[in-house]
C-alpha cells in the first residue's frame, strides 16, 4: 500500500513538472507516468476505467483550469476553430459542470496544457491513453480536444 502511495505521488510529480515546463520531447515520459497511473488504478479499483475518470483526472491535475466540458454538438465547430487556431472562447463560455461529463453527449476542450496536450497528436486522431474509443487533437500545448466514440 505504501509503496503504491509513493509511485503514484512519483508518477504525479513526472506529470507535473513536465505540464509545468510544457517541452513535447518529454512525450514518452509522459505516456509512461500516465500509463503506470492507469495501471495502479486499475489495480486498485473494483471496475474498468472509464472515460468520466480520465476527466476527472485532467480536472484535477490541473486543478480546474482550462478543462471545459462542452456538448458534443459543438464538435465540428471546435475541431473548425482549433485547424485554424482560431480560439474556442466562443464554445467554452456554455460549459457543463466536470462531474456532470457524459462521454455519449459531450467532448473535453482543454485551454491550458495537460497531459492531453502531450498525448494527442496535432491532427485528429485515436487517443489510445485514455480508452478504445477515445480521440483527440492537440495543435498547441495550450488546445486540445478529447472526446470519446461509439
Amino acid at each position: 500500500m505504501i509503496a503504491t502511495m509513493v509511485e503514484t505521488a512519483q508518477q504525479l510529480s513526472v506529470l507535473e513538472d513536465a505540464l509545468a515546463r510544457c517541452d513535447r520531447r518529454r512525450t514518452d515520459e509522459v505516456r509512461v507516468a500516465y500509463d503506470r497511473l492507469l495501471a495502479l488504478e486499475r489495480d486498485a479499483s473494483d471496475g474498468p476505467i472509464t472515460p468520466k475518470n480520465h476527466v476527472l483526472w485532467l480536472d484535477g491535475m490541473t486543478r480546474g483550469v482550462g478543462v471545459h466540458v462542452v456538448s458534443r454538438d459543438h464538435l465540428d465547430r471546435v475541431l473548425c476553430d482549433v485547424a485554424t487556431c482560431a480560439s474556442a472562447t466562443d464554445v467554452v463560455d456554455d460549459t457543463i459542470d466536470v462531474d456532470d461529463f457524459d462521454p455519449t453527449c459531450h467532448l473535453v476542450v482543454l485551454t491550458q496544457p495537460s497531459v492531453v496536450s502531450y498525448l494527442a497528436d496535432p491532427i485528429v486522431s485515436p487517443a489510445i491513453a485514455f480508452g478504445a474509443n477515445a480521440m483527440a487533437v492537440a495543435p498547441t500545448m495550450k488546445c486540445s480536444v478529447l472526446w470519446w466514440h461509439a
